[in-house]
């Protein structure tokens, strides 16, 4: 805040290219950085790098504007348009050793892989507001704009027995989404406040639904995904034809949603869940969950 930095990241734990060595004084990072999303306009970028000489994660905080970076300019995917979301190339940009962040916990600690799950939070709350999003534009169109089909028997939209059938059953989806997202963050709150003291069951416990903790991270991901896509394309059930014009751009919902759950396939996180449920078997820890 007292600089009002823009920050960005180029950090993605799948793209191992961004090589981190050890010089007289501090570090040399060279290579490439893809999915860095608002890097090009940030003025601070986290980065993650790997290590040359151990091949462990090497993060960083420094200015955007470094020597030897150079943004790409090539994201030109369907969805998440505006997030600026291009590679990045690093060449022997210089990294001071106050720059480079480390953990106060051991790096095989419950606790120091719990970072992995916020970014799981994180990415969950982006979503559910998507979708939010679409049913507040998707109420705000039919209650202006959506006329009521011609066998419909009502002189409203809103009067429409299907149209009514639909957004109750998206207000029910859309706050059970929200329930499970907080349930979720007071999950992972409750075990990160255990700090050093946090157990590899009680990590396990935040990630997954556990009869103590009734939901986590992982259920509220891999259902907010679901609905979210659902909705996000229903919405037009709704509104009628004329809200496919393309001046109102209404599918940008669905686009950015699709796009940004592809990173982290569902279907993975429904499986650790099916596996949780069915044998008790806690997730596996990865650097992206």
């Amino acid at each position: 805040m007292q600089h009002n930095w823009f920050w960005a990241n180029a950090a993605n734990a799948l793209d191992p290219r961004l090589v981190a060595t050890p010089i007289k004084h501090g570090w040399q990072f060279d290579g490439i950085k893809r999915f860095a999303t608002g890097a090009s306009l940030s003025d601070r970028m986290i980065v993650s790098a790997l290590s040359a000489d151990s091949k462990q994660p090497v993060i960083a905080v420094f200015p955007s504007d470094r020597p030897g970076i150079r943004f790409n300019e090539d994201w030109d995917n369907m969805g998440q348009r505006q997030t600026d979301s291009g590679s990045v190339t690093f060449e022997q940009v210089l990294v001071t050793p106050d720059e480079i962040l480390t953990s106060i916990y051991p790096s095989d600690s419950p606790i120091a892989s719990l970072l992995n799950i916020f970014k799981q939070l994180n990415q969950v709350n982006i979503y559910l507001g998507i979708v939010q999003g679409a049913f507040t534009t998707a109420r705000e169109y039919t209650t202006t704009r959506t006329r009521p089909w011609i066998t419909s028997g009502v002189e409203q939209a809103i009067l429409d027995p299907y149209i009514l059938h639909h957004y109750g059953e998206f207000w029910m989806e859309l706050e059970a989404a929200s329930l499970l997202t907080d349930r979720a963050a007071q999950v992972l709150q409750a075990a990160s406040e255990k700090g050093i003291n946090l157990t590899a069951q009680q990590r396990g416990e935040a990630a997954m639904p556990a009869a103590s903790f009734a939901n986590a991270v992982y259920t509220a991901k891999a259902f907010v995904t679901k609905i979210g896509l659902a909705i996000t394309t229903q919405m037009f059930d709704v509104m009628g034809a004329s809200a496919t014009a393309r001046s109102y751009d209404f599918d940008r919902y669905w686009r950015n949603l699709r796009t940004a759950t592809l990173h982290d396939p569902v279907d993975y996180k429904i499986r650790e869940v099916g596996n949780w449920a069915l044998t008790g078997t806690m997730p596996t820890i990865t650097p992206y969950s």
